[in-house]
């Protein structure tokens, strides 16, 4: 899944290695820093439109590769397995301290917060 996201990733920013290979050779690292208030690499800050797997913290340019062929990948089955193991698990651990509450309050139902990816 790694290998997919730096693939899609050198696909998607194929600038940056044809500059890297035609650097000026006069460039100093002192001379870069010697104006901090002048921006640098501004061309590399692009909007980009895409869907990202909370799950897995993949982002996909394609809603199609990120559905099918990422949903079905290993990787994010394995993060969807533990994902759900610990929603389980939490949803028990409020259940058991639920049930050790005194007659009266047993007629309220817990609100479960929703776990942020």
């Amino acid at each position: 899944a790694n290998s997919r996201y730096l693939e899609m990733r050198s696909l998607e920013y194929p600038e940056v290695d044809s500059k890297r290979r035609h650097s000026p050779p006069g460039w100093e690292q002192e001379d870069v820093f010697t104006e901090l208030s002048i921006p640098l690499g501004v061309e590399f800050v692009v909007p980009r439109t895409g869907f990202y797997c909370k799950l897995c913290g993949l982002f996909y340019t394609n809603e199609e590769t990120a559905k099918t062929s990422h949903c079905r990948s290993t990787v994010h089955y394995k993060n969807l397995q533990k994902y759900l193991s610990q929603l389980a698990e939490e949803s028990l651990k409020m259940t058991e301290e639920g049930s050790h509450l005194p007659q009266d309050d047993t007629g309220i139902v817990p609100h479960f917060a929703k776990k942020k990816l």
